[in-house]
């Protein structure tokens, strides 16, 4: 396969599975961008199995990607002690089947001449299948079909991190935000949103979004995060 180099994370695609157990995440920006619908817990738990994808193999309809991993793994990743790391891991898989993923086109692309066209989302969900064994704390996880094109065979607009980047993260936002920066790629000086969709990535309270001095504050902070 030919190398091809992400221009704005400035990532190898050929180094986006790492089998040193370095615990990359790589998503699309598309599915970055999205509105993700996850707790904290959650969260931990489908990037950690993201984490243990390949990016660069394809997958077809019928041969979807599966992975496994043990509460002591996720224990010693997010610094959580073993005995609660069980019960995090077992009540965060019982909801994973409500959560939905929303992607919304970008704004920057809903216009036309000048004028937004209608607004375009699309709904779908974290996982397909999922096993959890109890007894030797092991969780097996097959993601939802339509799902894997975002997570898989991919060779551009895409967005990687370490994993263990986020495990001193106490809140959704600031993991959120992470992913939202990281797209844009700090060499690349300030990171551009429309409000809007900054608003549904990061998944705000609607009193935030009617607060102009919240939203410049949060702005603020954004920039002192990243420079």
């Amino acid at each position: 396969m030919k190398n091809e180099t992400h221009k704005r994370t400035g990532y190898d695609i050929a180094k986006a599975d790492r089998s040193s157990g370095d615990n990359w995440v790589t998503m699309s920006n598309a599915l970055v961008r999205a509105s993700h619908g996850l707790s904290l817990p959650e969260k931990r738990v489908v990037m950690l199995a993201v984490s243990k994808l390949d990016s660069r193999k394809f997958h077809s309809k019928d041969n979807l990607p599966t992975v496994r991993f043990t509460a002591k793994e996720y224990s010693e990743l997010f610094e959580i002690d073993l005995s609660e790391s069980y019960k995090t891991l077992k009540a965060a898989t019982d909801k994973l089947f409500e959560r939905t993923i929303v992607l919304r086109q970008p704004a920057n692309t809903r216009r036309k001449r000048g004028t937004k066209t209608d607004e375009i989302t699309t709904r779908m969900n974290w996982i397909g299948e999922q096993t959890y064994h109890k007894g030797e704390g092991w969780i097996e996880l097959t993601f939802w079909p339509r799902l894997v094109p975002h997570l898989t065979a991919l060779k551009k607009h895409f967005t990687s991190y370490q994993l263990k980047q986020t495990a001193t993260l106490r809140s959704m936002y600031s993991w959120r935000l992470l992913e939202m920066l990281t797209t844009y790629g700090k060499d690349k000086g300030d990171a551009t949103f429309e409000i809007s969709d900054f608003h549904h990535a990061m998944e705000t309270p609607k009193s935030v979004k009617s607060n102009r001095s919240e939203e410049r504050r949060v702005g603020k902070e954004c920039r002192s995060r990243w420079s």
